[in-house]
């Protein structure tokens, strides 16, 4: 296994909940309408206490293809 070291998200670096949030916004901004997302966000918080099948109809709602306005200029 190939190591890498000082970038967020990696071993010496987590990321933060909030910053892991915040990519999957932008990351899943042309696939997913907001309201969507915020959906996913919370049925992955809600885990321990929800069935999967739950997380699994929200994936299903998600596009294949973007058809959604990115917002978000992405990795510079």
């Amino acid at each position: 296994m190939k190591k890498q070291q000082g970038y967020e998200g990696g071993l010496n670096k987590p990321m933060s909940w909030e910053r892991t949030v915040e990519k999957f916004h932008w990351l899943s901004e042309a696939f997913a309408d907001e309201d969507l997302r915020n959906r996913l966000i919370q049925v992955v918080q809600q885990l321990d206490a929800r069935p999967i099948s739950d997380l699994m109809d929200l994936l299903a709602q998600v596009r294949c293809t973007a058809v959604f306005p990115r917002t978000h200029r992405g990795i510079q």
